[in-house]
């Protein structure tokens, strides 16, 4: 389906294909706050904008879905990374996913290598801990 004739029928069926509420579309679309809570409700009653919001959810849906070999690339490299180079030790939280080490894409292993480091023991009885962990080399 083509674009809608009438701009603000376009602006408020592209707003909803988004997510966000009638009324709030409808105001956003140009119609004045008194009047958009029912001009939302008949705009969602309107046949070719309720076509054009569903063909505007098809398109965002195609557009965000992954193939199964792209998911399956993105997940071998966040696993293949050390879990100590992707969550904060201070925070406890995960590092944002730029500061993660490059990883090569074909293989999974870091671009630029990986060096033992002594790290501190934990203090759980009967757990073992490991001297040392693997720390990514950046380059200079």
């Amino acid at each position: 389906m083509p674009i809608l004739d009438n701009a603000q029928h376009e602006a408020f069926a592209r707003a909803i294909a988004g997510g966000a509420n009638q009324r709030a579309n409808a105001v956003a679309a140009g119609y004045a706050a008194k009047s958009a809570k029912a001009q939302g409700w008949r705009l969602m009653t309107y046949k070719p904008v309720l076509e054009r919001v569903r063909e505007l959810q098809e398109e965002l849906v195609a557009a965000t879905l992954m193939d199964a070999v792209q998911l399956h690339r993105n997940w071998s490299e966040m696993w293949a990374a050390d879990i100590g180079d992707i969550i904060d030790p201070e925070t406890n939280t995960w590092k944002p996913i730029h500061q993660w080490p490059p990883m090569n894409r074909e293989n999974c292993k870091p671009l630029f290598g990986v060096e033992e480091r002594a790290v501190p023991l934990g203090d759980v009885p009967g757990e073992w801990y490991s001297p040392t962990q693997p720390f990514p080399v950046k380059p200079h």
